[in-house]
Parts: structure tokens; sequence; C-alpha cells
């Protein structure tokens, strides 16, 4: 029988809402992944949908973005065998020649041919990559099945250094994706979200081939990986050198709308300049200021669970705070913590201003990963209303679970206690992205159920060592998490379950921990507090400061029960 992670809130009735969601919707990732070769999709397929059903649907799809998404999470939460399948599906079905196209199978639907556009999908590529490191670490480190990934996954990684070296803008990768701002362009953008999904990547891979014992392969890895690091910072961070020089050369320099020393969206391949708007269906909306932007988000797939202090931090800090002084303007963010896919610009009966993996779900584990306590507060309160939709007072469409994540929400319709996925607008006038909007839309379903597991905040990212940083809304007073997976140094894998518990009337907070293996060295992270707090620090227990808030590092601890408290009374 398969261990299921389990995770509920207390405090707040988002908190037992967001519980319910995480259940259902681990149940419901569960369920995409084939697991018998018998049949018309083989072992590893990963549906994009739930299940078939007329309107916009992708259950006969598996798409590189998609599945790569799910697979990094099936591999996060502990599913090491369904993992396997789908990483080995992924290394079969290498669809675009050497690479990944943005589709990866058509399952039933073998006689469909994939369209051209789909040539480029860089960051499907990338999280494809990091889904195989995500496995290898869940089935416990192992040296032949690293061997087996690096070998498997080697054109791809051919065409990686091919792309870099041939790159007119130092090795940055071109792309065509949603991600990239040029979904259906036959241009190519050389955008941040993929080459730092790539970037990620990398890391993770030479990291695997590095512990692995294959040395030859980890160096490699490693040059691709710094060059690219270089060529991020030189060309995709507004005021750099870079960026304006192409811009002279090609006779289009022009100020950017995006402040100095954050990232802009890209670069277009058609003339050197800032890719700027993004154009689909006859639509343009600006790509300047949107979720794309906060690309440290991937960092977390290597399981760092905040932001890297090195030469990044200033840009991805920059970038945050442009982003969040946007998001903060509308006044659906501040009523409901709901958050813009498209610079709150909309697209013209296409899809509508958010989607829970796009939008909610990176906004969301970037506010968390930062540290941002009253953000990640609203925003935590924006997905649980987002996901769930069995208050409405007339359903539109049929509903196959309330509690399950759609591909795209209407504001409008939520606010007049309508079905609020995207398709019916108002009376009877229906959109391309027909209800319900693609229930269950794996990307969007994947990343919403990453921000939860940044939430329970199990960090075994260090060799040796495990931290636990829970990061509860201000207004919640309890988490529980049972059977989630960690891995020490030494791929020994365990399963941990503890209970954090605010007791603010009682002015003390207080963690119990229990794991399957010992522990040596073990680390808590307790809060949030207010930031002006009354606590004597000590050996152990050491404050530390975040963006509007406080913590307690409490250290020293090992074995297979733990506790740690913090008295603020003391």
């Amino acid at each position: 029988m398969t261990t299921l992670p389990r995770m509920r809130f207390a405090g707040a009735d988002s908190a037992g809402q967001m519980g319910r969601i995480f259940a259902e919707n681990l149940q419901d990732l569960l369920a995409k992944v084939e697991r018998t070769e018998n049949g018309p999709y083989g072992a590893g397929f990963f549906h994009t949908s739930t299940v078939p059903h007329d309107g916009t649907c992708y259950y006969d799809h598996m798409w590189s973005r998609d599945a790569g998404r799910g697979l990094v999470e099936l591999a996060r939460l502990g599913f090491a065998e369904e993992a396997l399948l789908v990483s080995r599906h992924f290394l079969d079905h290498i669809s675009y020649g050497d690479h990944w196209g943005r589709m990866i199978d058509k399952g039933a639907r073998k006689d469909e041919l994939l369209m051209d556009f789909m040539r480029c999908e860089t960051d499907g590529n990338a999280l494809a990559f990091l889904g195989l490191v995500g496995t290898w670490k869940a089935g416990g480190k192992s040296r032949s099945l690293a061997r087996e990934f690096l070998e498997g996954a080697g054109p791809v990684l051919e065409w990686v250094r091919r792309e870099m070296e041939g790159s007119p803008y130092g090795c940055l990768l071109p792309s065509v994706s949603e991600m990239s701002g040029n979904p259906e362009s036959d241009s190519l953008v050389y955008a941040i979200y993929p080459n730092y999904g790539m970037r990620t990547a990398l890391a993770g891979l030479a990291g695997m081939a590095r512990e692995s014992g294959l040395t030859r392969e980890a160096a490699r890895l490693a040059d691709l990986h710094d060059r690219l690091s270089a060529s991020i910072l030189d060309w995709l961070v507004s005021g750099k050198g870079a960026w304006h020089q192409s811009g002279a050369q090609t006779g289009y320099e022009q100020p950017s709308p995006v402040p100095p020393g954050c990232w802009i969206n890209g670069i277009d391949g058609r003339n050197g300049r800032e890719h700027l708007f993004s154009e689909w269906g006859g639509t343009s909306w600006p790509v300047y200021r949107w979720t794309r932007q906060v690309p440290f988000v991937f960092d977390s797939d290597l399981g760092r669970l905040g932001v890297e202090d090195d030469e990044f931090r200033s840009v991805q800090q920059g970038s945050y705070d442009y982003l969040h002084e946007g998001m903060c303007r509308s006044r659906f963010f501040r009523k409901y913590g709901f958050v813009s896919n498209t610079a709150w610009t909309g697209m013209g009966g296409r899809h509508d201003d958010t989607m829970c993996g796009y939008g909610q779900g990176l906004m969301t584990q970037a506010a968390l990963l930062m540290d941002d306590i009253n953000t990640y507060t609203r925003l935590v309160e924006g997905m649980a209303r987002l996901a769930y939709d069995g208050d409405v007072v007339r359903p539109l469409a049929f509903d196959m679970n309330p509690w399950v994540f759609h591909e795209c929400f209407n504001y409008q319709n939520f606010e007049e206690g309508l079905d609020h996925t995207f398709g019916v607008l108002g009376e009877g006038r229906y959109g391309i992205m027909d209800n319900p909007g693609d229930e269950g839309n794996l990307v969007q379903e994947a990343e919403a159920l990453k921000a939860m597991t940044l939430m329970a905040g199990i960090d075994d990212s260090r060799p040796g060592q495990l931290r636990i940083l829970p990061r509860l809304p201000w207004h919640w007073d309890r988490i529980e998490v049972r059977d989630f997976p960690f891995i020490l140094g030494d791929g020994q894998a365990g399963r941990i379950e503890y209970v954090l518990e605010h007791e603010r009337w009682l002015r003390k907070a207080s963690l119990s921990i229990r794991t399957s293996i010992p522990v040596p060295d073990a680390a808590v992270r307790i809060g949030p507090f207010p930031s002006r707090l009354a606590f004597r620090e000590t050996d152990t227990a050491r404050i530390e400061r975040s963006r509007g808030g406080t913590w307690v590092w409490v250290t020293g601890l090992s074995g297979t029960e733990m506790e740690g408290t913090v008295d603020l009374d003391a």
C-alpha cells in the first residue's frame, strides 16, 4: 500500500480548508499515473487532466511542463515507484528528436502529429531533468540509477550544450512556451524562467553525478551550469551592459519599464530587444511584470527552502519587490489574495487573470521562500478560495471534485457566487476554455501542492542534517504533518511526523517530532512571531528576523523523538 503524506492545519476556516485541499489534490495527482504497460497509454504515462470529459480536456496528453512539475512533486512527496515509472516514460519518449518538445506523448491518439511550435519548451525540459534528479533521490541515490538517467538524457543534454554554444546572447537558451511569453509564436524568446530553470536543473544533475561518483559527468554538467549562470546575470538583468549593448548594435536600444537590477522577461530573438508583450489568439498583454520573474522558486526543487545568499540574491529580492508592488495595486489581491497571471490585463476571452499554478502557485511559493509573512498569509488564503468551489450558488457546469484545482478562473464569477472556473462568462456566454476549465489540470495542481509542501518545510538538502521550517500564516495556530519523506546524506530514507502548535494565549509555541530513523543533527525553526519579540537567546536557541516577523531556531536535536519549545514568558 502506498504511504501517503498527510498534512492538516487549524486556527482559521481557511486552515481547515487547506488541509482538505492538500488531501484531495494529492490523491488526484497520484491517480493520473498509469502503472501498467497494458492499454493505450503505457506505464508511466502522466495524464494532464483527471478524467476524459467534454470541453477543454487534456486527458490523452502528456505535456512536458505539466508532467515535469508533476514528476518533481511525486518524487518530493516520496512516491519513488510512481516517479520511476514516469521518469522512464520521459526517457523513452524524447519527443522532438534530441530533446523534449512541448508534448511528450499523446497516449491513445498516436495519429495526431506534434505541432512545430512545440519544438522548444525549454522549461519543460528543465522540469524533466529536475524530475529525474528528484526520482534518483527518492529511490535512495543509487549510482546505477544516476548512470541510467544521465545516459538516457544524453541527447537532451547535448541539445542543451549545442544551443548554449550557438546562442547569440551569451549562453542563453531559446524557448517557445507560455512561460517565456510566446506560446503560439514562430519566434524564440531567451527568457528568464526557462533559463533559470535549466540552470537549477544542471546544478541538480551535476550534484547527482558527483554524489554517484561519476566525476567526469559531474564536471561537464557543472561547467554548463556555470556558463549559463554567468549569461543569465549578464543578459537578463535590467540595466546590465550586455542587453543594452545588444540593443545599441541592432538599433533598438530603449529604456526598460523594469527597474534596474530586476529580471526582465527575456530577449526577443527576432530583434534583440527586451521581450515586453505576449501575443496570443489576437490579444496582447505585458510580460514585464508577471509571475515568471520570480524564478528562484526553482531552487526549492533541489530542497533549498529559502532564497540563496549568492550573487543572484539582490536581483531575486528586487524582482520579488517589483512584482509585489504591482500585485498590491489590485483590489482582488487586497480583498481575496488572488494573483494575476497576466499583470491584471486579462487575455480577451482566452484565459482570465489567474491560474492556481502559473499565477497563484508561483507567487505563493515565492512569498514563502522569502519569508514574507504578511504576503504569504494573504496568498495562502487566496489559494484556498480558488481551489474550493463547493459553495457556489449556481454551478454553471458539472463538477467532479469541489476541492481540486482547475486551469483557469474568473474573478467576477467568484464575486457573484457563481462557478468561478473560466468557461462561462455572465449569462451563458462561453469562452474558449469551456467549463470546468480543465478540472485537475496537472501543472496547476502540482504547483499548488508544491506551495503547500513548502509550508511543511522539510529540508534535507544539507548532508547529515535535517531542518524543519514550518511556515504558518499569522492566524493559523497548528500544523500537523505525517509520513513526509526525507533522505539523509548517505541516501538513507526516513519518514517524519511532527506537530507545531502556537498557544499565543499562553505565550508559547512548541514543535514535537518523531522520525522513523535516527537523525544525528536536527534543527527546527518555530514561528512566526511579531518583529518585537521578547526572547532570551541561548546556545541552542537563536532569533532569526525576516520580512515582517521573527522566528526562533532551536538546534542541537538528535534521535527519533525530539522537541523544541519557545516560551515567551520565561
